[in-house]
């Protein structure tokens, strides 16, 4: 296989990627952990069964926090509901 093969291979399969990138409705996020270093210490941000949660304090006693709010603009999802 030459090196314009593979360079081939790759456009078609980032073709591929932006295609399906384009509709969101072929994606669901079921989980994921972030580890933020905030100014008081290392949190744990987590996306579990659709729901955020957070290590630190504020979440314990409000339910959301500049944690999950900083994670959600970071993965893109500032705006976006998680369903």
């Amino acid at each position: 296989m030459s090196v314009s093969d593979i360079d081939d291979e790759l456009a078609q399969k980032k073709s591929k990627a932006e295609y399906y990138a384009a509709d969101r409705g072929r994606f669901r996020l079921e989980g994921v952990t972030v580890e933020v270093k905030s100014n008081h210490g290392v949190r744990m941000v987590e996306l579990r069964d659709r729901k955020w949660a957070c290590t630190c304090p504020f979440f314990q006693e409000r339910g959301t926090c500049s944690h999950i709010l900083a994670v959600r603009e970071v993965v893109g999802m500032d705006s976006a509901r998680v369903d």
